[in-house]
């Protein structure tokens, strides 16, 4: 953990949802870390405030995210995107957007360099935001329809 130092960096760890165990996995970490890193973190738990917990990832200047919506998230928010991916559904998305190699298998975690995850983090960012257009108004036609 000593390398993270090198980066002024705050670490926040969100959890998204505690039925499927962030909040365990994320106490296993910071119990692993030690006391100069871990006084460092703050943890965010999303506790149904869906405006509270959106404030507060917006202030992210880049995420290192194995959850499908925190790298959605951080598309949308133009913010730099390190994708830890762990399912298809995840994979298939950043393909689609012809980033499917801005991120790390986390089968293959062992392997990770934290400094180059981070250093690339910074230039992930969707470039196509015509894409995002595309949803809105995919959306609005969806609405409409159901309305």
């Amino acid at each position: 953990m000593r390398n993270i130092l090198k980066w002024d960096i705050r670490l926040i760890y969100f959890r998204f949802c505690e039925s499927e165990g962030d909040l365990e996995i994320i106490n296993t970490i910071l119990e692993k870390l030690n006391n100069q890193v871990k006084n460092t973190v703050t943890v965010i738990n999303y506790e149904g405030n869906i405006n509270s917990f959106l404030e507060e990832y917006k202030t992210c200047e880049l995420v290192i995210g194995s959850r499908f919506h925190s790298v959605i998230l951080s598309l949308l928010y133009q913010q730099g995107v390190y994708p830890l991916i762990y399912s298809d559904k995840t994979y298939n998305v950043l393909k689609d957007l012809n980033m499917e190699k801005m991120g790390c298998c986390i089968k293959y975690i062992d392997k990770l360099d934290i400094n180059n995850a981070i250093s690339s983090a910074f230039n992930n960012k969707l470039q196509n935001k015509t894409i995002v257009k595309d949803a809105e108004e995919h959306f609005k036609k969806l609405d409409a329809f159901i309305s």
